[in-house]
Parts: C-alpha cells; structure tokens; sequence
C-alpha cells in the first residue's frame, strides 16, 4: 500500500501513496488494467501482451495474449484475470525477467548471481540492458564471445579478464586498448606486457606485407 499505478486509455503513471510522481508509461495499444505482485511490480494488459513495469519505470512484455484479458490479482508466477466472456482463467508467466531486473535495482548482488547460475537469462537484448543499467560485470557472466567478453572487461575495470581475452583474440587495437586500460590503473606489469604485444603484431603485420609483395 506505498504505491499506486493511475491508468488512461493509452498511459500509465506510477506515483506514491501520497501521489508524489515516479514515472510514467505510454502504450500505443488500449492499456485494459493491471494489478500489483507481492515484488511491488506492476503488471498489466494491453489488447495482446502481458507487461510489467518496476519501480524505476523499467517495462518490458510478460507474455503475448490471445485473446484480452482483464488482471484481478497477481501471485507469484499466477495471473488470475477474467476474459470478454467474464469467464476467470489462469495465467501462468515466466517471471524470471522482471524478478532479475527488480534483484539488480534492489542491488540484492547474491540473488542476481543465483539467478545467473540457475536460469536461462541470456541473449544480447539481456547483455545491453546491463551495460546501459551499469552492470557490465554482471554481463561478463553471460558472455562467451571473447571480443564482447573484452569490452565488458575493460567497462567494468576486470583487468585480469581483459588480459585472459586478449591473449585469445591477439590483435593490435585490443592490446592498445588493455594497455591503456591497465595504465589507467597504475598496473604496470600488464601495461608493459601489452605493449610488447602490441608492438611485437605490428612487426609481425609488417614482415608479412613485405613477404607478400
């Protein structure tokens, strides 16, 4: 009972018990109602989605519909709603998403890595959402790609990881990169060691133009 959710035709708008403003969501499709979970996330219809939205105006699809229907309650993954017919149906949703998002803006760490390790969570949409939240670490665990492994490295400063995929890809810019990045750090051993590298493939680029010619 701290929060309420005010619904038009084609917006929501997320405000405090005493009406203090949140955020605010806009639909291009009729929103047709909603309910709050036990999390303290919203979750609502359109004419052919389930949506959320969390506390931070964060929103994103539950699941797609059928067919509308109309939210009378909301517990755990159960949607209880009513269809045109008036008829009481019985939603099951995958709330991993929005339980994941709402873990990372509650900053429970323990339980994101929980969910990391137990779940499905993957996908460059997933990867993109924690960069552009501040989460690049987070993203490492996802990732398996040596180049997006390196810059999630050198984003969340993992200096040790940028090394390990590095030494994986063996290209110039990547060395240049990691030097800068471990000079940024006053890591003189790895800087030392990266230009080395760099300028050891430079050479190497070089005597191989010149073999070709």
């Amino acid at each position: 009972m701290e929060t309420v959710a005010l619904l038009s035709k084609h917006a929501i708008v997320i405000a405090s018990k005493k009406l203090d403003h949140r955020c605010n969501l806009h639909e291009t499709i009729r929103v047709k109602g909603g309910a709050w979970d036990d999390n303290g996330v919203f979750i609502y219809t359109t004419l052919n989605h389930i949506k959320y939205c969390l506390p931070n105006g964060d929103n994103g699809i539950v699941k797609t519909l059928d067919v509308p229907v109309y939210i009378t309650k909301v517990l755990g993954n159960r949607i209880f709603c009513l269809d045109r017919d008036g008829k009481s149906r019985v939603i099951v949703i995958d709330a991993t998403e929005y339980i994941f998002k709402l873990s990372l803006l509650k900053k429970k760490y323990d339980h994101v890595m929980s969910m990391i390790r137990n779940s499905q969570l993957c996908g460059q949409a997933m990867i993109a959402y924690l960069q552009e939240k501040g989460f690049p670490e987070v993203a490492l665990h996802f990732v398996k790609d040596e180049r997006t492994r390196f810059d999630l490295a050198l984003n969340s400063g993992n200096i040790q990881i940028a090394v390990a995929a590095a030494k994986e890809i063996d290209e110039k810019d990547h060395w240049y990169k990691l030097g800068v990045e471990a000079l940024r750090q006053g890591n003189s051993g790895i800087f030392t060691k990266s230009r080395k590298r760099n300028h050891a493939r430079t050479h190497s680029q070089l005597l191989s133009i010149t073999i070709g010619m």
